[in-house]
């Protein structure tokens, strides 16, 4: 079946071919509502981490801590994330990052396995914020300064305070500290106190009030980036070179591990979106590839004519050149190498050969075949010599030479249907 284009005669071709216009316009229509969709949902989930007032290492705008995270990672600390829970915290970790607010509360078997860590000799750096609901330590807790200082000194003998002369406060949250005698202040005083430190068994916990710019659009004020470098590089080493970014609390990740996860979800969001185009692209070529411009036509078989049409169509010029031997001796050679050819026959095989492979393969009687191509080789011997006779002669010859076609037909025929 073929596509051809439609040949308008009348108001039902022209109605059919509208159809199907007003159908294919429907289809991409839709596809383009789709691809549309996908696009602005993948583009709006995309935004909406990078508007988030999440402090994440995954978020480049004010709130985030993308910045913390690559100071960290260009001054060569070993840094990483936390996706998934905090039931299994690796060996070689010696700093936890943390910050308030938790999009994901804190479990009761989290709290146990980062217990063991910080005792085992782990840091957890903790910054604290009035409205977060985290992880809650007796030693201090957050409250609200309604007159915050707009910066602050470093305590000189805190091994934190290397090449930090001031600490830029910006915000309301202060500490109150809960248990005066196993807490030290690093920033502000004991009734004032903005980051504290107390230890945890063979480890340490450094709570620090959010008001101590950390977020991406403070930490270049004064020498907050220093101080908190400090702190990394002096709990990043060694045995434990590596810090984690808790953000799994954060909402990032999964509750099971990174290689239960979906391919779609781990490559990504540029990815994804290229993925998208992709297959929104493939759909809209094979839809716009397959149209058929019009209405289908049967293709009409091809008319096969047959050995005796070809030599009476030829037999006025046959007569004229006195040659009917011309048209047999064309029509036997196309058949012997036709058949040749379907039976498998070797090459340069005798008349004999082929005649007798060709029974085997199409149930003829070999001998027949064989007296047939006989006659043909002896009417073209006789034809030869008589092609100067009389009309009568000439005639008798284009007979024969009729009769030796129609016989041939025959078995043309059965090779073509078999």
């Amino acid at each position: 079946m073929i596509h051809a284009p439609i040949a308008i005669d009348d108001g039902i071709g022209q109605t059919t071919l509208t159809m199907q216009n007003r159908r294919d316009i429907w289809i991409l229509a839709a596809l383009l509502i789709v691809f549309l969709a996908g696009s602005i949902y993948m583009n709006v989930e995309q935004e909406h981490i990078d508007d988030d007032k999440r402090p994440s290492s995954n978020i480049a705008r004010a709130a985030g801590t993308k910045a913390l995270y690559l100071l960290f990672e260009q001054q060569g600390v070993k840094t990483d994330k936390l996706m998934t829970p905090m039931l299994q915290i690796p060996d070689d970790v010696g700093l936890i990052v943390m910050a308030d607010p938790f999009k994901r509360a804190i479990t009761a078997p989290e709290v146990d396995a980062m217990q063991a860590w910080l005792d085992k000799g782990g840091t957890l750096l903790y910054f604290r914020s009035v409205s977060g609901s985290g992880a809650d330590f007796t030693e201090a807790i957050p409250t609200i300064d309604l007159y915050p200082p707009a910066s602050l000194s470093v305590d000189k003998k805190s091994e934190y305070a290397r090449d930090v002369n001031s600490i830029a406060i910006s915000g309301t949250t202060r500490l109150l500290i809960e248990k005066p005698e196993e807490v030290t202040v690093i920033i502000g005083d004991k009734n004032r106190p903005y980051a504290v430190t107390w230890k945890e068994k063979k480890g340490r916990v450094i709570m620090v009030a959010d008001s101590v710019g950390f977020q991406n659009s403070r930490i270049s004020s004064a020498d907050n980036a220093v101080f908190l470098l400090n702190i990394a590089q002096k709990h990043a080493s060694g045995k434990f070179p590596r810090v984690l970014f808790d953000e799994y609390h954060q909402g990032f990740g999964s509750d099971t591990d990174v290689n239960s996860k979906s391919i779609w979800s781990l490559i990504g969001p540029s990815f994804r979106m290229l993925t998208w185009y992709l297959v929104c692209g493939l759909v809209i070529y094979i839809i716009i590839g397959n149209r058929r411009f019009g209405t289908p036509k049967e293709l009409e078989p091809a008319r096969i004519r047959s050995t005796t049409e070809y030599i009476s169509s030829m037999a006025g010029l046959y007569r004229r050149a006195r040659a009917p031997h011309f048209a047999v001796e064309t029509l036997k050679s196309a058949f012997l190498k036709d058949i040749a050819r379907k039976v498998d026959a070797p090459e340069n095989a005798e008349t004999e050969q082929i005649c007798k492979l060709s029974a085997t393969r199409y149930g003829w009687d070999a001998s027949q075949l064989f007296g047939l191509l006989q006659r043909c080789d002896r009417f073209m011997v006789t034809a030869e010599a008589q092609r100067s006779g009389n009309k009568k002669t000439i005639k008798s010859m284009e007979a024969e030479a009729l009769e030796l076609g129609r016989e041939l037909d025959g078995y043309i025929k059965t090779v073509k249907t078999g």
